[in-house]
Order: C-alpha cells, then structure tokens, then sequence
C-alpha cells in the first residue's frame, strides 16, 4: 500500500531541493507509472461557428429533436445538438445559417451524420437502410429549411 505524508513548506529554497518525483523509492508507484501515455503534439483548424445559429435553432425548437421529439434531460437542463445539413467541414462547405441547421438528440445527429437517415424535399424522414419514411421533421414556424441543404446531404448519401 502508498502511504503519503503531507507537509506544508513554507520556504522556496526547500521547495527547491524537493526530489521532483516524490515517492520514486516505492516500488508499488514505479510499477504503476512505468508505461506513461505517449503524447503527440498537432496543430489543428477549426471552424468559427456562429453562436447565434446555435442559439436559435436550440430556442426555436425548445431543445426538442425535430427527429425523434423527444429532450435529453440533464442537471442543467434539456440539451440538444445543432447539426448541420449541408456539413460545415470539407468536402461539404455548407454555410452556418439557420436554414442549414436543425435541432437533434446526440442519437439522432450521429444518424444524420453519417447517412443513416436522410429528408426528403417534403421534410420526411427516412430510414435509409429500409429506404421506409420513420415520420415527418418536426417544423417550427420561425425556422425555415432550405432544400438545397436537404438535396445536397441525401445526394451525398444516395448515390
């Protein structure tokens, strides 16, 4: 078993001289560190969304999945995903508006994501492994969807 022993120094010049892997004489800690995680260094891209977007679409729909209908509920509250029709990332370029979006469950939006379910130009959903409509989006009056985003994601998917 580690035993730790906790004192307060109090003078820099001890801190100083303090061994920097404290506890390094016990086998027990030398065995359990031994194999550290490597760790790789990226220098990474990354869209600017629009807050406002996000921010809508989630208050239009009251946090509902316009798929599924129903809220995921949290400590803090319902949460829901903003998914973009036309993907925001490359090859896509789709643009981050409204009309682009809609308000989805995390089930929901890897679904969409990845092709497992598409819209139709009358806003049906569709189930693409059965080919079989699973309902119709929900709508919301504020929250128009524009159907080059719709064709433009089910062409992807469709081919």
């Amino acid at each position: 078993m580690v035993q730790f022993r906790l004192e307060k120094i109090t003078d820099a010049e001890t801190l100083l001289d303090r061994p920097q892997d404290i506890g390094a004489d016990d086998p027990e800690l030398k065995s359990a560190t031994a194999d550290p995680v490597s760790r790789t260094e990226r220098v990474t891209r990354q869209l600017n969304r629009k807050a406002s977007v996000v921010r809508n679409i989630k208050k239009w729909h009251n946090n509902v999945c316009q798929v599924c209908h129903t809220t995921i509920e949290l400590p803090g509250g319902p949460a829901s995903e903003v998914a973009h029709i036309q993907g925001l990332g490359e090859p896509h370029n789709g643009p981050d508006r409204e009309e682009n979006a809609l308000c989805l469950c995390p089930n929901d939006h890897l679904r969409f994501d990845y092709g497992a379910i598409y819209l139709t130009d009358d806003l049906k959903v569709i189930d693409a492994k059965t080919g079989q409509a699973i309902g119709a989006l929900r709508t919301h009056p504020r929250h128009s969807i524009d159907l080059r985003y719709v064709r433009q994601h089910r062409s992807y998917w469709t081919k």
